[in-house]
């Protein structure tokens, strides 16, 4: 008699749960995207408002049932998700400002920074579920969000700031490195996970300021660009060993590849441009990856 695999059919049944649940977010933010005008802000907020306490209240009751069981889960995607929705509902229907929305759930900031608040807001709510309850899918939404937040916060802080206006670099680079110092306070509370998420967004933000001012036009570019970007890889390295965080270690290496090939199209040019960029980014990366091994095992002796 073959022996029934009750792991496999588990696993099964958790991934179309967890599809199940991403699929009918998707379908709700369209919905909400393409019929808002249609209703009063009132409306929406009742059925927002309440899918979101709906949400959080199965996610508790699924919690205490099942421990930390996949329904648990997906009902903490969808609260997760849904809290901007309904403080966005909220704001409409008090008339906090005109807010656009643009590309379905991507929010932009309005010169009031309703949206940058409800960024936030829907921000710390999710940290707050990620710190109480633990569950991983709530950094989904904090690294959604904290990327919004972010994007939202720059040209605000430029445009309302005296000491900003025509800094929008420097703000963005302070910005994704005040998120990895951030990072550092999370991963002190003993939270790696939610460390980590704010450490990758922190230094994809930096990395964005660093790889666009790189790839500026030869006449319009500054060198001292290539150097922050080659000082910028050493420095996350030595951030993976210090925080002991593979994050580093990972986005490092990959963003070893586009900086080679501003620096081999500035300085060698030429047809063999990217065979070059990538042969020496493939015998950089192991070599490196052998030299983090190495030194990992030297200092966990």
């Amino acid at each position: 008699m073959t022996k029934h695999n009750w792991l496999s059919e588990l696993n099964i049944v958790d991934f179309l749960l967890y599809v199940g649940g991403f699929i009918f977010f998707v379908g709700f933010n369209a919905f909400i995207t393409q019929n808002w005008s249609m209703l009063n802000p009132w409306i929406w907020l009742s059925i927002v408002g309440g899918l979101t306490l709906l949400a959080g209240i199965l996610g508790l009751v699924f919690h205490r049932m099942g421990n930390r069981s996949t329904l648990a889960s997906v009902s903490f995607f969808v609260f997760g998700g849904s809290v901007s929705w309904s403080l966005f509902a909220l704001s409409q229907a008090f008339g906090l400002g005109k807010i656009t929305l643009v590309a379905r759930t991507v929010f932009y900031y309005d010169s009031s920074g309703v949206m940058l608040s409800i960024l936030g807001i829907a921000l710390v709510v999710n940290m707050l579920g990620n710190f109480w309850l633990r569950y991983k899918v709530f950094g989904l939404w904090i690294g959604w969000f904290s990327t919004l937040f972010l994007i939202s916060a720059v040209p605000f802080i430029v445009e309302n700031c005296w000491w900003a206006e025509g800094r929008r670099d420097p703000v963005f680079l302070s910005l994704g490195l005040l998120f990895v110092v951030l990072g550092c306070g999370i991963q002190l509370l003993n939270n790696r996970f939610l460390a980590t998420v704010f450490y990758a967004v922190g230094s994809i933000a930096s990395w964005y300021v660093i790889l666009s001012n790189m790839s500026l036009r030869y006449s319009d570019r500054h060198m001292a660009w290539d150097a922050v970007s080659i000082c910028a890889i050493c420095a996350m390295l030595v951030f993976g060993f210090v925080l002991d965080n593979n994050i580093f270690f990972v986005l490092g290496l990959s963003f070893l590849i586009p900086v080679l090939y501003v620096l081999v199209q500035t300085y060698i040019g030429g047809s063999f441009v990217w065979p070059l960029t990538l042969a020496g980014s493939g015998i950089l990366i192991m070599a490196l990856g052998f030299f983090i091994i190495r030194l990992k095992r030297f200092f966990a002796r």
